[in-house]
This record gives C-alpha cells, sequence and structure tokens, in this order.
C-alpha cells in the first residue's frame, strides 16, 4: 500500500507548470475574487448533488490550488527572488513539508468529518481574510499573506486526494 507521502507527490506533479505561470492572474484582488465565484461553484455543486460532482469539484479544486500558488510565485517575485533552487521546487517543496507536518499534528479526522464542505469553508475563510487585510490596507496581526496563499494551495491539494480516496492513507513512520 502506497504511504500519504507518495499521493502527496502525485498531487504536487502539475505545480510546476502553474509556477510559471505568473501572469495567471493580474492582482490580487481579481484572483481572490476568482477564488469566490470557485468557492461559489463548489457550494452549488455540493447542495445540487450534480451529476459531474467529481469533474467539477476536480477542476475547482485545480483553480484553487493554482490561486495559492500564483500568489506564492508572486510573493517570492516581489522579494526578488535568487537562489540556485528553482522557484516551483522550493515552492512545492514547502508546501508538501507543511501539508505533511499538520498531516501528523491534526491528524485525518479534521478534514474526514466534514470532507468537502469542510474545506470549503476553510478556504472560503482564507480568501475573506485576504480580502478584508487588502480592503483595509491592513497588515496580518497572525499568520502572514503567504501562509494564507499556502494554505489555500493544501487545501485544494486535499480535497483532489479526497476526491481520488487517497487521504486516508497512512503516513510513513519517517520523520
Amino acid at each position: 500500500m502506497k504511504t500519504s507521502e507518495l499521493y502527496f507527490e502525485d498531487s504536487f506533479d502539475d505545480a510546476v507548470k502553474i509556477c510559471k505561470a505568473v501572469s495567471l492572474f493580474p492582482d490580487d484582488q481579481y484572483a481572490l475574487s476568482q477564488a469566490n465565484l470557485v468557492i461559489e461553484n463548489m457550494k452549488r455543486c455540493l447542495l445540487d448533488s450534480e451529476d459531474n460532482f467529481d469533474y467539477v469539484m476536480h477542476s475547482s479544486y485545480r483553480t484553487l490550488f493554482s490561486i495559492g500558488i500564483w500568489g506564492l510565485t508572486n510573493d517570492l517575485i516581489a522579494r526578488h527572488w535568487h537562489s540556485t533552487v528553482p522557484m516551483e521546487e522550493y515552492i512545492v517543496g514547502g508546501l508538501k513539508e507543511l501539508m505533511i507536518s499538520k498531516q501528523r499534528d491534526y491528524g485525518k479526522g479534521n478534514i474526514i468529518k466534514f470532507g468537502h464542505i469542510g474545506i470549503m469553508v476553510r478556504v472560503s475563510d482564507k480568501i475573506e481574510r485576504l480580502l478584508n487585510l487588502m480592503k483595509n490596507n491592513r497588515n496580518p496581526s497572525n499568520e502572514s499573506v503567504v501562509d494564507s496563499y499556502k494554505d489555500i494551495s493544501n487545501y485544494a491539494l486535499i480535497g483532489i486526494m479526497l476526491l481520488r480516496g487517497t487521504f486516508e492513507r497512512e503516513l510513513s513512520n519517517e520523520k
């Protein structure tokens, strides 16, 4: 049986392409308004039990993942990224470490209990937080804007893993 880490690897395959698509959205406001539209679409899909549920949810999660990656890429560019490590490897590696670390801390129950609805609410909270910070031109008091974009990406990946039936796999005992 494969461990969750291998499925995380499978879920990160497209991140390299997305990191290179920096011009995906013109600005944060537009990206986050698109994310809100995706959340509305997901909500409709969940409430209406659409026949194409898997397709709608998968494409919605991929869009949310792209928005998170876009925010992280723009942050690194704004900080004048200079490294021998390619930006996409840096971003994806950090997301993977964060996701595995949080899964070790939280376990799987918090996600499994509410499934796609729980993920949708968590992502919506992150989006609304970012929009509120921008609207009020404030710096965050708690987690950084970058942390919110990381969380959006990772929640989207968890959603894809739920659709694939791979989220409930055990983590290996390696630290």
